[in-house]
């Protein structure tokens, strides 16, 4: 027997209710997927967005490391002089008129988190920036031999490693600042994602070895002004 008329609307006024009900739903339920999606890229904290002149003495301001308590540790370096002494910590003291001066291709420095606090915190390297010669002054930065080709590695996974190459080298030091990544935030470049948890957990020490540099007008001696790591991490 087929259905009347009046059964046929009975059956559409309960569809037509099924239906708003389904989208009053979707409705409500829609801010909670969105704040859902803020909320994941809240859970990290960020290095801000920065030039390159400020990125010269971003390692002098502790809350751009975010509680990361820093060891560094060299292969190399020249003797200290009546100038100043040129150790590895020079390259991140913030301070673009130092540097951690050396001789050979091959020398490494690691930057380690000794935080224990830390150890749970997960951490991802977005970018680095370097200023690959001694950048005191144009006349020290053309005296002394620039890097021109380095290798990001994590010290305890050696796999995990990014080779960088920096194919023009300014003649003057205040332009010699070169990044290699992202300083946009919440935006990591895909070429760090091998060491995307480099301070993260027992895998906390980042190593920076020299592959190539150019030699200096009248020195043997090799220099980096400053290595800055930019990071972002997970609360």
């Amino acid at each position: 027997m087929t259905p009347g008329p009046e059964k046929w609307s009975r059956q559409l006024i309960q569809v037509s209710a099924w239906m708003r009900i389904g989208l009053i739903f979707l409705v409500l339920m829609s801010p909670l997927a969105l704040a859902a999606t803020a909320d994941q890229d809240d859970d990290y904290v960020d290095t801000p967005a920065a030039t390159p002149k400020e990125l010269t003495t971003w390692n002098k301001i502790p809350k751009h490391r975010f509680g990361m308590k820093w060891k560094i540790n060299g292969s190399e370096s020249i003797p200290a002089s009546k100038a100043g002494n040129y150790s590895p910590e020079n390259a991140l003291d913030g301070n673009p008129a130092s540097a951690w001066c050396f001789q050979n291709k091959g020398a490494w420095i690691d930057i380690c988190d000794t935080n224990k606090d830390g150890l749970n915190m997960y951490t991802e390297l977005k970018a680095i920036a370097i200023i690959p010669g001694f950048a005191k002054s144009d006349a020290l930065f053309q005296k002394n031999g620039r890097v021109t080709k380095f290798r990001v590695t994590d010290k305890y996974q050696p796999a995990n490693s990014v080779t960088f190459e920096i194919k023009s080298i300014p003649n003057r030091s205040a332009d010699a600042i070169r990044v290699f990544g992202s300083l946009e935030p919440h935006r990591a470049s895909p070429e760090f994602e091998p060491l995307a948890a480099i301070f993260h957990g027992l895998h906390k020490c980042l190593r920076i070895e020299v592959l190539d540099f150019i030699p200096g007008k009248t020195s043997k001696d090799v220099c980096i002004s400053e290595i800055i790591p930019q990071v972002r991490w997970d609360e």
